[in-house]
């Protein structure tokens, strides 16, 4: 389990460490990030499944973009993105780009003068282990 472990770890920070969730404005930025909560499961076969809680203060935003870089593995499916708080709903998304190994997602939800929780699920296929 250690070696597993030592060899996931770094992955898994890769995963994490790079990946950005912005706002995006019509003009000047008007968003803060209170707090990002992550649930990663990972099978024997190195699948992970990841869920993510992203809790926004808007003060105007047509949605948000988030960038993930799935580092060595056989990349990400299954991308799908709710807003938890103050509605339950599934949120419409775009896949926008690819670039240097990241994939950039759109996530539209009009907010304005609003706190925001995101539920985003994802699954990455075949993240390194030993």
């Amino acid at each position: 389990m250690k070696n597993w472990l030592k060899f996931t770890a770094p992955f898994l920070m890769a995963l994490i460490i790079p990946t950005v969730a912005s706002a995006e404005t019509s003009s000047t930025p008007s968003y803060e990030i209170k707090d990002v909560t992550m649930d990663i499961k990972v099978n024997d076969k190195g699948d992970m499944h990841v869920t993510e809680f992203f809790n926004y203060n808007f003060g105007q935003a047509r949605g948000i973009l988030r960038t993930i870089n799935p580092n060595k593995s056989d990349g990400i499916q299954n991308f799908k993105a709710w807003e938890v708080i103050p509605e339950n709903k599934e949120l419409d998304v775009e896949t926008i780009g690819t670039n240097e190994g990241s994939t950039q997602y759109k996530i539209y939800d009009q907010s304005e003068n609003v706190s925001k929780q995101f539920m985003m699920e994802l699954f990455v296929g075949n993240s390194p282990n030993p």
